[in-house]
């Protein structure tokens, strides 16, 4: 890959990776995005197939407005977040409020600097937290909730063709 200009990293010899807490599968993903050398990104899970060029999403008002996309999840029900839950950091549930489905998303890291990094603390924790939320697409969810910043939402949920 380095004649594409591509280079390929370990990510658990970062400065800051914790070595002894087992990171795997979700919580690797907010590592990869925090250590990219993009500032804005675009992340696609290895079964997200794009049926169109995904490029517009960041020319889209909603990226431009809030620095990042997100698409809900199919599922209407929220059920991993609880009301409860959301009680004890001092947030609400909202009428509406879906899943996010984190296989896809593009984020601008500068202006999502705060929320990016609540994240990365949410699945760091991932013993304590997970066994709360349903992984990393949680996290983010919680993660812009906590940090006040505006969750950019794609206008359509995500699909499958």
């Amino acid at each position: 890959l380095e004649p594409l200009g591509v280079t390929c990293l370990d990510i658990y010899h970062f400065e800051g990776v914790p070595q002894d807490v087992g990171l795997q599968g979700w919580q690797v993903k907010v590592l990869a995005v925090y250590h990219a050398s993009f500032t804005q990104l675009l992340w696609l899970d290895a079964d997200s197939v794009p049926a169109q060029d995904p490029s517009w999403v960041f020319a889209s008002g909603e990226f431009t407005r809030t620095g990042s996309i997100f698409w809900q999840d199919w599922s209407t029900d929220p059920h991993w977040l609880s009301a409860e839950f959301m009680r004890a950091y001092g947030l609400e549930m909202r009428a509406g409020d879906r899943e996010l489905e984190a296989g896809q998303f593009a984020l601008d890291k500068i202006r999502c600097w705060v929320p990016l990094n609540v994240a990365l603390y949410l699945n760091l924790n991932f013993r304590h937290f997970y066994r709360r939320m349903y992984g990393d697409k949680d996290t983010w969810r919680l993660a812009f909730r906590l940090s006040r910043h505006p969750l950019g939402l794609a206008p359509h949920p995500a699909d499958v063709l």
